[in-house]
């Protein structure tokens, strides 16, 4: 993939960045750098680029995912309905920050503070709430939020500033690429946040007009680098992407170490999707040659073969020449 990426080094990129090898030969002076536990890091403000009910929703999914593996998903729903409940609240106060987001999803005063002024967060987490900041069901859902998005918004709340990656996506004259790093003993708990930003960036490509249709007459590109893509659990808005983005510039390049990586996250239909999406695959050194060969199709090709024979009379000598089918390997 680095090899690849020369070839598109002027392009403005997300890339997400484990190991450190594309900051540290790619990144350019105009590039910047987004990790909340590196001092480098651009001051982001989550609330920022909250502006829809869409967003919130976004954002709300992405710091508490849906677990197809868990038979009961009531508490699941209850902590991802509460903390969208909290967002729509404290999106409407006066200059809302990570610190206050922070401090607001382990406080059931507080919670219960928003959904006493302001309607819209209390339809959203009034039905699993009820009306006692007492009640045994609202700490073990306080306990789901925290357990489940608390480290990822820990470690958001003491950076605050103006960057917006809804502005940075719209701004098609900013050619700077976004490096989103994170040493591998703290990628689960900087996920989240990174699979909120890419969702954010994302849903505003898919938003924006074809680039054929520009009122401005720019071509938008915008590529996103993702590295181990099965490590961000499932990433819909990234195979909306794939199939809806490219006409407004959105191009993503992706790596996953076997097939059955991306079948465990978006199932055996989704996999085939996101194969099917992708205009061009390199396959190295695969262990499951079979199951490509299924989904590449067989392809065959005619091998001639010639024999020659030869006798002391002038008149015994003679060829054959034949063709067989071979598969193509």
């Amino acid at each position: 993939m680095m090899q690849l990426f020369d070839s598109y080094i002027n392009s403005k990129k997300v890339i997400v960045d484990v190991k450190g090898d594309y900051t540290s030969i790619y990144q350019k002076a105009e590039d910047k750098i987004f990790c909340p536990l590196d001092q480098r890091t651009i001051k982001w403000n989550i609330f920022n680029d909250i502006e829809t009910y869409e967003d919130i929703a976004n954002v709300a999914l992405s710091l508490i995912p849906e677990n197809p593996k868990v038979q009961d998903p009531y508490f699941d729903n209850a902590a991802r309905a509460v903390l969208a409940g909290i967002l729509i609240g404290l999106s409407k106060t006066y200059k809302p920050n990570n610190k206050l987001l922070w401090e607001t999803i382990s406080s059931s005063d507080a919670i219960f503070e928003i959904m006493k002024n302001d309607e819209e967060a209390k339809q959203k987490m009034h039905t699993y709430l009820g009306e006692d900041p007492n009640d045994k069901r609202v700490g073990s859902i306080i306990s789901s939020i925290s357990a489940m998005a608390g480290r990822a918004i820990e470690a958001i709340s003491d950076i605050d500033g103006d960057f917006s990656f809804k502005k940075w996506a719209n701004n098609i004259n900013d050619k700077s690429s976004v490096f989103l790093i994170a040493d591998p003993k703290y990628l689960d708990i900087l996920l989240p946040t990174y699979k909120t930003i890419i969702k954010i960036i994302s849903s505003e490509i898919l938003s924006m007009p074809d680039n054929e249709h520009r009122a401005d007459g720019e071509q938008n590109e915008i590529f996103f680098w993702l590295d181990e893509f099965p490590r961000f659990r499932k990433l819909q808005k990234i195979v909306d992407l794939m199939t809806l983005g490219r006409s407004k510039g959105g191009k993503v390049v992706w790596a996953a170490q076997t097939d059955k990586q991306l079948e465990k996250e978006y199932g055996k239909e989704g996999a085939i999707e996101i194969l099917d999406s992708t205009n061009t695959l390199f396959i190295y050194r695969t262990t499951v040659a079979k199951d490509f060969e299924e989904y590449l199709g067989k392809q065959e090709v005619l091998e001639y073969s010639e024999n020659r024979s030869f006798g002391p009379h002038p008149y015994r000598d003679g060829g054959t020449y034949g063709k067989q089918k071979k598969p193509n390997l």
